[in-house]
């Protein structure tokens, strides 16, 4: 049994989208990303993940869609 503090996190769960670069441009240009990852995020969301990881009992309290999003991010928060 989890013995950490209680933690309640409120706020918004998102996908978040990031695009690598190998470098940042100098100059206002186009430039094509190496690497894109399609990942879980939101503050209230990754506040949670981060007290559970702590050892904390974190609570997530926010909205989620009932759409291949919203399941995306359950599964993210379960793990």
């Amino acid at each position: 049994m989890n013995t950490g503090p209680r933690i309640l996190c409120v706020g918004m769960a998102t996908i978040d989208h990031v695009f690598r670069l190998t470098t940042i441009p100098q100059t206002a240009t186009k430039v094509r990303a190496n690497d894109y990852v399609r990942i879980s995020g939101g503050m209230a969301a990754n506040a949670a993940v981060a007290v559970s990881r702590l050892g904390g009992q974190a609570t997530f309290w926010g909205p989620i869609s009932h759409d291949a999003n919203g399941e995306d991010i359950l599964t993210e928060l379960i793990k």
